[in-house]
């Protein structure tokens, strides 16, 4: 009788401890569901990142040429200017 009733503490309390594991595995599967959710969230928003960033680049470059092609114009017309200038 004494050991039938230690058993069945014993069942009890590893029932116990297994419905614990379990509790405490289902949180670590939802954790690592929400981490999971968020590398996901930092890599498209690092992509993001690194689309802006080209996007911006190529804009400075096309920048840089329109500036460049500018610059040339203005000292064309200077040219033309100091020339008409001359010519009087």
């Amino acid at each position: 009788s004494g050991l039938a009733a230690q058993s069945g503490r014993a069942l009890s309390e590893i029932a116990a401890l297994a419905e614990d594991t379990a509790a405490r595995i289902r949180d670590i599967a939802q954790v690592s569901g929400r981490q999971s959710q968020a590398h996901r969230e930092i890599t498209r928003s690092v992509e993001e990142i690194k689309n802006i960033s080209q996007e911006t680049r190529d804009g400075m470059t096309r920048s840089a040429g329109a500036v460049a092609g500018l610059a040339r114009t203005a000292s064309r017309l200077m040219e033309l200017i100091l020339s008409a200038r001359g010519a009087d």
